[in-house]
């Protein structure tokens, strides 16, 4: 899991490496902070709210999606950035109500590499690394994760997808919430 939470990171940060005052090339770590102080200062103020849960119904018995909620009235803020090559990063924290109607926080990196059809659309595929925690797991200590992310943006709204992989009766959701960001 760590391997691919660094590969993940190693891709994030663009294929050219961000260079240091000498011209050698920074080290991961050099670069990581480089880009996530990049997002904190030059990034723009981004909203969320989170929309809808949806639990696979192939994965899941009748019985126990009738006692899920869907509704994960919540929501948070953030600060992203587009960059050079028009893909998007992003820091984040969002707190809503999870399957059970417990409170769930959850921050993070998330990052999308972002075909764009035209100047004010796009559609991406990426990732985000976060923290979260739980009553169900881990009795609400905090834990890491990786999932993976689908976007559709138009100028300053996107609609993300994460999905929580699983087996049966467990995971298997498909999380929706929309990102506003302001100028």
């Amino acid at each position: 899991m760590k391997k691919i939470v660094y590969l993940l990171l190693i891709i994030s940060l663009n294929s050219q490496p961000v260079r240091a005052q000498d011209n050698q090339p920074k080290s991961f770590w050099e670069q990581c902070k480089a880009r996530l102080f990049q997002i904190w200062y030059q990034g723009k103020t981004d909203l969320y709210v989170t929309n809808y849960a949806w639990h696979n119904r192939y994965t899941y018995s009748h019985e126990k999606l009738s006692t899920y909620n869907e509704l994960p009235w919540g929501g948070g803020i953030g600060k992203g950035l587009w960059d050079e090559h028009g893909n998007w990063h992003g820091l984040y924290a969002i707190t809503f109500l999870d399957s059970h109607k417990n409170v769930q926080p959850m921050g993070g990196y998330g990052h999308l590499w972002v075909l764009h059809p035209s100047e004010n659309t796009g559609i991406g595929l990426g990732f985000t690394l976060m923290v979260t925690a739980r009553p169900d797991i881990l009795h609400n200590a905090p834990f890491p994760g990786a999932l993976p992310l689908l976007s559709l943006h138009y100028k300053q709204l996107m609609i993300i997808g994460a999905y929580v992989p699983g087996s049966e009766n467990i995971g298997n959701v498909l999380f929706v919430m929309t990102k506003i960001t302001f100028n």
